[in-house]
């Protein structure tokens, strides 16, 4: 019986197939394999888990039923840290593909590389998606504008022109761990000034302030790993009406809405 992995992915009985996934975020490796126990796979442990994905195709760069969608259980790890994030920072996937009685160590391929576009949660299970090079190159959405009283342009964006450093605070944690961040200072900023907004801390990992009174802060999601002590970066948000492109932030001359559009549309509901 041959142990090399060409052999035994060629081979119609030898054949004993197992995936390793290996995702990378800002200072952190989640590793899983489908196999049923832990294994050492490239030199890297990888934990057992319930995953699974759509199948692997090859095509052409104008088709759009490339991506590939690695379901999994929403309690591990990974899903935690990124299914509330704004959205993943930097999260790469590699699945490595081998055969037991293979040599763990190099007889592992590369079957799949990309970046980690969007989590998807449906009931217990997770979905993440991770399009082909050329889907992820011309998939991408173009800057739209729509006749709208919401300001169209994303919050610090070149359209927006608002720097980011002039409404962020830097400042420590003093307690978390869950949906609420005390921090030491909020930069004598009012109430209710990073609504919205950001909190980010030195590892890349973001959450979405829901909730502003004082130094006490209110996330979406708990920070998977956050210390006393640790610096955070806390910046404003923007509700992306023209009162507060005004008064918040001085940006009224960039403002991307049309706020004096009629709000009841006579096509619709009649005149």
């Amino acid at each position: 019986m041959s142990s090399t992995y060409t052999a035994r992915e060629t081979s119609q009985r030898d054949g004993q197939p197992i995936e390793a996934y290996e995702f990378k975020g800002p200072g952190k490796f989640y590793r899983y394999t489908s196999a049923d126990v832990a294994l050492t796979i490239r030199g890297s442990l990888y934990e057992p888990i319930v995953v699974r994905r759509t199948a692997i195709r090859a095509g052409t760069h104008n088709e759009d039923s490339l991506d590939l969608e690695v379901r999994m259980p929403v309690d591990v790890a990974l899903i935690k840290d990124y299914a509330f994030d704004i959205p993943p920072a930097g999260l790469t996937l590699t699945v490595y593909r081998g055969h037991l009685g293979t040599d763990m160590t190099s007889d592992f391929v590369v079957y799949w590389t990309g970046d980690v576009t969007g989590i998807k949660i449906d009931g217990h299970e997770a979905r993440v998606r991770v399009p082909s090079v050329f889907g992820a190159l011309l998939g991408g959405e173009l800057p739209s504008v729509y006749y709208q009283a919401p300001c169209n342009h994303v919050l610090y964006d070149s359209r927006c022109k608002v720097d980011r450093s002039a409404n962020t605070v830097t400042t420590q944690v003093v307690s978390g761990g869950g949906l609420e961040l005390i921090v030491a200072s909020a930069g004598g900023r009012p109430n209710g000034f990073f609504l919205g907004g950001e909190a980010r801390l030195a590892s890349g990992e973001r959450r979405m302030i829901v909730g502003h009174s004082g130094t006490s802060l209110a996330l979406n999601f708990p920070f998977s790993d956050v210390k006393i002590g640790q610096v955070v970066e806390v910046s404003a948000g923007c509700d992306h009406s023209g009162a507060t492109c005004k008064a918040k932030f001085n940006n009224k001359a960039n403002f991307g809405g049309f706020e004096y559009i009629p709000s009841i549309n006579p096509f619709a509901e009649g005149l």
